[in-house]
């Protein structure tokens, strides 16, 4: 059976530590000044779990604050435990969070037609008179009597 950990490992460069471990403590229960010996850079496991979609979760939520951490498996045969670091760069990335931010969303490959609508329709064929319409009226029946005959 293998267990999952997110180990944190201190702060993301750029981020104080005070600044994480108040962003922290509005995430948990705890205060920032308990929090913030987890971040002084020793290796600290901040969560154990037997999924790794919820330790990716959790990783990704602690990155998103300013935590540098990762994810380790945690083998156990018998009574005794293994712990295996994970590779940092997962093989297949899968983005498992909702945009919360004010950021526009990514722009489209394709945009759909949009369907006809009786304006639409009307304008389109608005230009054809009486006379337009029994030609076209006629080339439908030539084309209908010489598909149906050829078939």
């Amino acid at each position: 059976m293998s267990n999952y950990r997110v180990v944190l490992r201190g702060v993301m460069a750029g981020r104080s530590v005070d600044q994480v471990a108040a962003a922290l403590a509005r995430l948990s229960n705890k205060t920032p000044q308990a929090l913030k010996p987890m971040l002084s850079g020793k290796p600290v496991v901040a969560k154990r779990t037997d999924e790794v979609q919820k330790a990716v979760r959790y990783k990704k939520a602690l990155e998103k604050i300013g935590c540098v951490c990762v994810i380790e498996a945690e083998i156990t045969t018998g009574t005794v435990a293994k712990s295996v670091a994970l590779p940092t760069e997962p093989a297949i990335s899968v983005d498992l969070t909702t945009v919360t931010d004010s950021s526009p969303p990514p722009a489209r490959e394709y945009e759909y037609a949009k369907p006809p609508t009786a304006a639409r329709l009307r304008a389109m064929f608005k230009p054809l008179g009486l006379k337009e319409w029994l030609i076209v009226g006629t080339l439908l029946v030539i084309l209908c009597y010489f598909g149906l005959k050829h078939l």
